[in-house]
């Protein structure tokens, strides 16, 4: 019985861990990362976005709004300049992968941040 309330203890204990956290990020929102805006981002497969950017997918666009840059300032030609600041921090391979099938990640955007001032 004692191993049973030690064990519930400790997924409260988990649980409450994991409520305090989420409401730290929601709160203090670090790197400007927006947690409410990602959730639905992750949970629909077909999200919506309110700017229709012609080299970003709907997904694309929304991540880029939940960690602080809007859509319409992301160039809709690739500078030299751009290209070798992206290819610097992603490398090559990883910048094609994102210009044809994949997402990049929040720490990606976050690192790519410097390249779109």
């Amino acid at each position: 019985m004692k191993i049973i309330k030690n064990i519930l203890a400790i997924i409260g204990g988990i649980y409450l861990l994991i409520t305090l956290l989420a409401i730290i990020l929601i709160i203090f929102k670090p790197y400007e990362i927006d947690i409410i805006k990602i959730i639905p981002i992750v949970l629909d497969e077909n999200p919506k976005s309110s700017y229709d950017h012609p080299f970003l997918t709907n997904q694309q666009e929304l991540l880029l709004e939940s960690v602080g840059i809007d859509p319409k300032n992301i160039p809709t030609e690739i500078t030299p300049a751009l290209h070798d600041c992206t290819i610097s921090i992603l490398g090559e391979e990883r910048m094609k992968e994102i210009a044809t099938e994949s997402n990049p990640t929040i720490s990606e955007l976050l690192k790519l941040k410097s390249c779109l001032k």
